[in-house]
């Protein structure tokens, strides 16, 4: 594997590891929700991240990095969902607590997996390093650009959900505790919720 390959890899695990967007919504899906909701949203997540390694491929990337007016616009979209949802778990603490395995099923599959995909998609973090840093890992000389950028997108996506997954099961792990306390787990709903909802005033304040 070339060196600059090497470099990229190492790049990415730094990149993902820092806590940004990705890692704190899995975690905080994982304390509200539980360790399968928390893989589900980094799955999610990976899978739309991947959206913008395919938007980058296609040659977007020049195009976020000469209008920075558009890579705030989707900041901006992407904090409002973030708030959005974090208002949504305070909002349904209490049926949580009255039935926390069907709350748990209810929100750990397709819809958990969509919602994933969506911060994914608007995470500024990720748009950047793609639109910036990834370009300067590709082997000019080889030729097949596109290819490349795809198979380099495609390892920080699949390195992000098994990262992401680990941090998540922790975070999730913690939820056990609570599920024979409802009140307990009401407040770590609650929690969560106020997580997501600061992890959005910071992607909106540019804190990311």
């Amino acid at each position: 594997m070339p060196s600059s390959y090497w470099a990229f890899l190492f790049t990415s695990i730094i990149i993902i590891l820092i806590p940004g967007p990705s890692v704190l919504f899995v975690m905080s899906r994982g304390i509200a929700l539980g360790p399968k909701a928390a893989v589900a949203t980094a799955v999610g997540n990976s899978l739309g991240t991947f959206v913008n390694v395919l938007v980058l491929a296609v040659g977007l990337g020049p195009v976020l990095d000469n209008f920075p007016s558009i890579l705030q616009l989707i900041r901006y979209l992407g904090a409002a969902y973030l708030i959005y949802l974090g208002y949504q778990a305070i909002s349904t603490r209490k049926a949580l607590s009255a039935d926390s395995s069907k709350a748990s099923e209810a929100l750990s599959g397709w819809k958990t997996l969509k919602q994933g995909a969506l911060v994914g998609i608007t995470n500024p973090k990720t748009i950047v390093f793609f639109a910036a840093v990834l370009p300067q890992f590709v082997i000019a000389d080889w030729g097949y650009i596109t290819l490349q950028l795809l198979g380099l997108g495609t390892a920080f996506c699949l390195m992000g959900a098994a990262l992401d997954s680990v941090w998540g099961i922790a975070a999730g792990s913690l939820r056990n505790w609570f599920l024979d306390q409802p009140s307990r787990l009401s407040l770590m709903s609650a929690v969560g919720g106020g997580l997501i909802i600061s992890l959005g005033i910071a992607v909106a304040l540019g804190w990311f």
